[in-house]
């Protein structure tokens, strides 16, 4: 979704630049910036779930070691 939306942006971008329409040019340049931060807190997202898988493997495997001493 935010590569399309990036994608629309430059364009928008372009053809404010194209028609000399700065309010054009600036709402494909908020566009652009929307979609990066989307992107952006998708990917934290991603990373913040490999983390929290991690911790429930290492957790998994020291309930494991425990049992094994008991």
């Amino acid at each position: 979704m935010g590569s399309v939306e990036e994608g629309k942006g430059k364009l928008k971008k372009a053809a404010g630049d194209i028609l000399d329409n700065p309010d054009l040019k600036n709402e494909g340049q908020a566009q652009v910036d929307k979609a990066k931060a989307e992107q952006d807190a998708q990917a934290e997202k991603e990373k913040a779930a490999r983390h929290e898988r991690e911790a429930d493997n290492h957790e998994h495997i020291q309930r494991s070691e425990q049992s094994k001493k008991i």
